[in-house]
C-alpha cells in the first residue's frame, strides 16, 4: 500500500521535475534521458494496473448497452413503420380530395359555360339559377394528425440501389 502511495506521489510530481530540469551538458542530458526512461516504466506499470480494469469495465458496459441499443433499433423500426403508414394514409386522403375537387371544378366550369350561353341569349334568370346550383368547394378532408413525440430522432436511410 505504501508503494502505491509513493508511486502516485511520484507520478503527480513528475511534471514539476521535468520543468526544473535544464539540459545544458552531457550530465544533464543523461539525467533528462533517465527521467524519460523512468516515465516510460511508470506508464507501463499504470497500463498493467489499469488496462485489465478498463477492459473488464468496457465488457460490462457492452453487456448492458448492447441490448439497449438493439431494443432502441427495434423500437425505431416500429416508429418509422407507423409514421410511414400514417404519411401514406395522409397522401391517399389528399389525393382523393384533389380528385374530388378537380371533378367539382370541371362541373363548375361546364355549368358556368352553360350559364354564359343562357346569358348570351338574354335568359338571365335561368343563368342565375344554374350559377346558384353550382356546389361550393368541399372542405379539405382531414387526414389523421401525426404528432412526433418529443425527443424522437430518426434517420431516413435511402436505398441508392433502388434509386439507380
Amino acid at each position: 500500500m505504501e508503494k502505491i502511495e509513493q508511486f502516485k506521489k511520484d507520478a503527480l510530481a513528475f511534471p514539476e521535475k521535468a520543468q526544473r530540469l535544464i539540459v545544458h551538458n552531457n550530465e544533464t542530458l543523461e539525467l533528462a534521458n533517465n527521467l524519460i526512461l523512468v516515465a516510460k516504466e511508470m506508464l507501463n506499470e499504470i497500463a498493467g494496473s489499469y488496462d485489465p480494469i478498463i477492459k473488464h469495465a468496457q465488457a460490462e458496459k457492452k453487456k448492458y448497452s448492447d441490448p439497449l441499443k438493439e431494443g432502441m433499433g427495434t423500437a425505431r423500426l416500429h416508429v418509422t413503420s407507423y409514421l410511414e403508414d400514417q404519411a401514406k394514409i395522409q397522401r391517399e386522403v389528399e389525393e382523393k380530395a384533389r380528385k374530388i375537387e378537380e371533378e367539382r371544378q370541371k362541373k363548375e366550369n361546364d355549368e358556368l359555360e352553360r350559364a354564359k350561353k343562357y346569358q348570351d341569349q338574354g335568359m338571365e334568370e335561368e343563368a342565375d339559377a344554374i350559377i346558384e346550383d353550382i356546389p361550393l368547394p368541399a372542405r379539405k378532408p382531414e387526414a389523421p394528425l401525426i404528432t412526433k413525440p418529443t425527443g424522437l430522432s430518426l434517420k431516413r436511410i435511402v436505398d441508392t440501389e433502388k434509386i439507380n
